[in-house]
């Protein structure tokens, strides 16, 4: 995390060289070796934690900007930047540009999404498992968004081969349910709401909210539940209108209300 944030790596020079300092002037005062060494050895690896943590937390306030504000333009001029930083592995590089795939996403730009995941280089050895889950699922995302029931079918089968891989992080393969009954929406098969009011209910995130009550509403419709429809989609009408799926939300009830309005976004 420490090669994408450079100002925390200035930081960190700046201390070992005054760290350096101290101890040449303990070596100059006629200290005994073992403590200028104790000096360095502490002073150097506190810096370097320090560091770590510094950048580490600042890269937490960018992914608050996307999950917490829900505000994915301003993450994406914040972020973007973070891919010219060089990576310290392909799994790193990987992780940075699933997350900003996922902001462009939530804009509606399913194309940018869909180049960021194709471009990412390729991860070997022991984070492989974990790499493919991450762009299956991902994947399954964007075709489930631009409408293509086949593409995502096709991404769930493949990520659902990843389910209870010790290799691979628990939350990648943990909505596969989810994925599962958006997928058979779109393929015309509707099943209950029960598993989509909880993802509604536990949603803290304003993006998973938002995308998870517009799907909700368009399985009570499916269901010929118009009444419950509008009143499902009225919390999020006045969300952030650069999200996806405030506008397709807003598309929706227009619909349902009788009002002519836009036509809908090329994907």
């Amino acid at each position: 995390m420490l090669t994408l944030f450079p100002q925390y790596r200035l930081g960190l020079g700046i201390s070992w060289l005054l760290t350096a300092a101290v101890a040449g002037f303990m070596i100059r005062s006629g200290a005994a070796w073992y403590w200028p060494l104790a000096v360095v050895l502490i002073c150097g690896f506190a810096a370097l934690a320090l560091a770590e943590l510094g950048a580490a937390s600042q890269h937490q306030k960018l992914l608050l900007i996307l999950y917490q504000k829900g505000d994915p333009r301003t993450f994406i001029q914040k972020y973007e930047p973070l891919l010219k930083q060089r990576c310290s592995s392909a799994s790193r590089a990987l992780t940075l540009r699933a997350y900003l795939s996922n902001a462009y996403l939530a804009m509606g730009d399913c194309a940018k999404a869909r180049r960021l995941l194709d471009d990412a280089p390729t991860v070997n050895g022991r984070e492989a498992d974990n790499a493919a889950a991450l762009l299956a699922g991902n994947r399954c995302s964007i075709f489930l968004q631009i409408g293509d029931a086949a593409g995502a079918v096709e991404q769930l089968e493949l990520l659902r081969r990843y389910q209870g891989n010790p290799n691979v992080k628990k939350e990648l393969t943990e909505n596969i349910p989810l994925l599962q009954v958006r997928c058979d929406l779109l393929s015309g098969s509707v099943h209950d709401t029960d598993l989509l009011e909880q993802a509604v209910r536990e949603a803290v995130s304003p993006l998973r909210k938002a995308d998870n009550t517009l799907v909700l509403a368009q399985t009570q419709l499916a269901q010929r539940h118009k009444g419950t429809a509008r009143k499902t989609l009225e919390p999020i009408l006045d969300g952030n209108p650069d999200l996806w799926a405030v506008r397709q939300a807003r598309r929706l009830k227009a619909e349902l209300d009788g009002i002519p309005g836009e036509k809908p976004e090329k994907q």
